[in-house]
């Protein structure tokens, strides 16, 4: 009996025993465990991490085939990450392995869709899980980053980018317009000079800006109107002629049509060609006003032979007004003398992207030019043939929807 009791006693002890140790795992547990956090699920599902622990979480991408620039535009972007995380992010060609989330500066060989970011409408992207920053001469890169800069936040030890930065609105220092160039080919002789048809054209192209060629100002052929009036009055558009020569009874040269006020206006005779027969080209240059935001817009059409000389006339007048748009009928389509003489401009009609701007032969004569601060998100052309197959011109309008980034 006394044995069966100190047996019993043993067990109540080994019981009791394991009944204070599970209550003491189980304390532990609950003091030790963190619950379930639905802030990392959030993360990775809704968050590019940039850095975390003092730990660099991406890495930034550009062309490997690309010049100076691009590196350079690397490089402050690096620097202006580490001012803000404290973290240098490595940057790397894109001959190096794909990381995702990483930060890709223009179009590059680890982003599949190349093709469609030449019509982008925005300067930041998010695409095949990374971040995409697309941008043109060097105060769009800076703004661009700047851009990006400004959507960094901070959680604890971590810094990330929200996903879509695509769908978020560009900084107000960005001003979204559509401009467009449109011969419309002997001051309207394909539309037996009905002003009417010109403005409607015109509108169809949901314009802000316009630069006309040919423009036939009183003359005899277009029945004596006021061509510029015309179309101001029937579009609602500010209107400014700038003439190049005298033509039966009256002139004849280039327009401007502004949903904006013109603030001021003038035009310059370029250089003569020493052909004879040759016309007198001149270059109509606008200061346009768009809420307090004031740029210059230009209209040209060239002679041939002068194409090179003409441009740069244009670019010593242009250069210091950044910025700056240039549309016109150039006659002209060697892109690399485009090139040579407005560096670091964007040329909308170019080696890459072609636009074959007239129904005759499909030269690639039309141009729309812009500045370092400017930057193009989509272009194309608009045909104006009509029901009965005949076109309102010789050329096709050529447009396109711009960004002019002003400095933050």
């Amino acid at each position: 009996m006394l044995k069966h009791n100190t047996m019993m006693r043993f067990l109540s002890i080994c019981m009791v025993a394991v009944l204070l140790l599970g209550t003491f795992i189980g304390c532990s547990k609950d003091q030790n465990e963190q619950p379930s956090d639905d802030s990392s699920t959030q993360t990775s599902e809704e968050k590019w991490i940039v850095c975390q622990d003092g730990e660099a979480k991406t890495q930034i991408v550009f062309s490997a085939t690309s010049g100076r620039t691009m590196r350079d535009v690397a490089v402050n972007l690096q620097s202006r990450l580490k001012e803000v995380t404290g973290v240098s992010i490595p940057f790397v060609g894109d001959n190096e392995k794909m990381q995702k989330g990483e930060i890709v500066l223009g179009a590059t060989s680890h982003i599949s869709s190349c093709p469609e970011l030449a019509e982008s409408e925005t300067l930041i992207q998010e695409i095949d899980g990374c971040v995409l920053l697309l941008a043109g001469g060097e105060m769009v890169w800076k703004n661009a980053i700047e851009l990006l800069i400004s959507n960094l936040k901070q959680e604890g030890t971590t810094w990330y980018f929200e996903k879509g930065l695509s769908e978020r609105k560009v900084a107000e220092n960005f001003l979204s317009l559509r401009v467009a160039t449109y011969n419309i080919h002997l001051g309207g002789k394909d539309v037996k000079y009905d002003l009417s048809v010109l403005a409607n054209d015109i509108l169809d192209t949901g314009a802000d800006i316009i630069g006309l060629q040919e423009v036939d100002q009183n003359t005899q052929r277009n029945k004596n109107q006021d061509t510029m009036k015309i179309l101001g009055e029937l579009t609602g558009y500010y209107y400014y002629f700038a003439p190049a020569e005298e033509m039966e009874g009256g002139q004849y040269g280039n327009g401007i049509l502004s949903k904006y006020p013109i603030e001021t206006v003038d035009y310059v005779v370029l250089p003569d060609t020493g052909v004879s027969w040759e016309e007198t080209r001149v270059v109509l240059q606008a200061q346009i006003n768009v809420n307090g935001a004031k740029f210059y817009f230009y209209v040209t059409h060239f002679n041939q032979s002068a194409a090179d000389i003409s441009m740069k006339k244009i670019y010593s007048i242009a250069k210091s007004n950044d910025p700056f748009i240039l549309v016109g009928d150039f006659n002209f389509e060697d892109f690399d003398v485009f090139d040579a003489n407005f560096p670091g401009c964007t040329k909308v009609n170019n080696a890459n992207v072609n636009f074959h701007t007239t129904y005759d032969s499909g030269y690639k004569f039309d141009n729309i030019i812009l500045s370092p601060s400017v930057v193009k998100t989509k272009s194309w052309l608009i045909d104006t043939t009509d029901e009965t197959g005949k076109p309102h011109s010789d050329h096709m309008i050529l447009v396109a929807n711009i960004k002019i980034v002003f400095p933050i």
